[in-house]
């Protein structure tokens, strides 16, 4: 990421999200958030109702600085906005596509108090946004492939190899897979 880490007040969207919730997302949204719990950041996740606290814990995240809202409800606009307000790291897997004057209003509210607000699935107007992909083990040669467990945990990362006997937790037939798309707006590649 610039500037080697999330910068405050930015929106990063970790593709995947409830339209895939066992996809390869899971790993890449648990390690942003533990490297943000490693260095004192308190972090939130909103609507993400199969992250438990075993999985963040094992991933790194400091429990005690860590808020699980698994089924905010209808209101979740509300959860999010209040969350932003105090704390350093929020995730929020909303239900369905998110109407971009709820995505402008969120997004600037992050901005303005300094939040890194982490949609987990498709967000309009995200300053970066990150995904991985499932794919069948004959495509290996085409992406760098994801070592991850079941509980969402990266132990590493093949950089295209011709075959791999790596596989994803989530489905025997397959292997996760970095995209390697990464979409930046603008603001954040050029100060």
């Amino acid at each position: 990421l610039p500037g080697r880490g999330l910068r405050r007040g930015s929106t990063v969207s970790v593709a995947t999200g409830r339209s895939q919730p066992a996809g390869g997302g899971t790993s890449l949204l648990l390690a942003l958030l533990s490297e943000a719990s490693r260095t004192g950041s308190w972090c939130a996740v909103v609507g993400v109702p199969a992250l438990g606290a075993i999985a963040a814990a094992e991933s790194g995240i400091a429990l005690d600085r860590l808020a699980l809202v698994p089924n905010p409800g209808p209101e979740w606009p509300t959860v999010v906005a209040a969350l932003i307000d105090g704390v350093d790291v929020v995730v929020a897997a909303v239900p369905g596509g998110v109407a971009p004057s709820i995505a402008s209003r969120l997004v600037a509210r992050a901005r303005q108090r300094g939040c890194v607000l982490v949609p987990f699935g498709p967000w309009d107007g995200a300053d970066v946004t990150l995904a991985t992909i499932q794919i069948n083990p004959d495509e290996v040669y085409r992406f760098g492939v994801v070592d991850a467990d079941r509980e969402s945990r990266v132990h590493g990362f093949e950089e295209k190899p011709k075959e791999t006997s790596l596989r994803s937790p989530y489905n025997a037939e397959k292997v996760a897979a970095s995209m390697g798309i990464y979409l930046f707006s603008t603001d954040v590649l050029i100060p």
